[in-house]
């Protein structure tokens, strides 16, 4: 009888143990997570912190400085409910128009934008066509 109890609680602490973890999309990305929303609603709260923000990024474009290597990528992260903020990256970074992408950088209020130093971008539903990240659902 105790041997039977003990061979049946071996097992289930192997089939634990044995448990592959999942990866939880932007949890390498250090800052504080927020909301859009939220950060658009109290900005001094947020103003000079290091923040995790994911979204949806429209308008990207790449301006160039006076120098050579000066090159930035710019462009507007958005909510669902249609709220953005302004995003300054370092060049280089591969993302398109439409991808959803979860950041970390730091948040200026009086400019609504933040400095962006990590990047993931992550696809939920992949458009066969076009092989990238189709997060309109009504499109």
């Amino acid at each position: 009888m105790n041997k039977t109890i003990l061979i049946i609680g071996i097992f289930v602490l192997l089939s634990f143990a044995c448990k592959k973890n999942e990866y939880v999309p932007g949890s390498s990305i250090a800052g504080i997570r927020a909301s859009i929303n939220k950060i658009l609603v109290s900005p001094l709260a947020f103003d000079g912190a290091v923040v995790v923000v994911e979204g949806i990024a429209r308008d990207i474009e790449e301006k160039y400085g006076k120098y050579e290597n000066s090159r930035k990528l710019s462009f507007k992260l958005t909510d669902l409910y249609g709220n953005y903020i302004n995003i300054n990256a370092p060049s280089g970074w591969d993302i398109v128009d439409k991808d959803y992408v979860i950041l970390g950088g730091k948040y200026d209020r009086k400019s609504n934008s933040i400095n962006a130093e990590q990047l993931e971008v992550t696809i939920y539903d992949v458009d066969e066509t076009k092989k990238r990240l189709n997060p309109d659902p009504l499109q």
